[in-house]
């Protein structure tokens, strides 16, 4: 699935499709967040698991867009991460030239 254009009415694919089974309300789905987040949650995401889609919402706009992504999108995304394939590149300071 494409993420160019986040989903804005909630969980539903891009072709109109609903998910879950006809459920558009995203306030319908048991969000979880990380743990990591810590207390303040400034920069989390927060992510609801149905029988065959994986939505994931930014945490500080929880009425705003949902990206929605099959379990095997959501699969493939998890083994990257167990992989290392999305850490963040190691840039060397870069110091001005005097």
């Amino acid at each position: 699935m494409s993420t160019d254009q986040p989903i804005s009415s909630g969980p539903c694919r891009e072709d109109g499709a609903e998910a879950e089974g006809g459920a558009t309300d995203s306030a319908a789905w048991a969000w979880r967040r990380a743990s990591f987040c810590g207390p303040e949650a400034n920069a989390c995401v927060d992510v609801a698991f149905g029988p065959a889609a994986v939505a994931v919402r930014d945490s500080k706009d929880p009425s705003g867009p949902v990206l929605l992504f099959t379990t095997a999108e959501w699969a493939g995304f998890l083994s990257g991460v167990h992989n290392g394939e999305f850490e963040l590149p190691h840039r060397e300071l870069e110091l001005p030239v005097c």
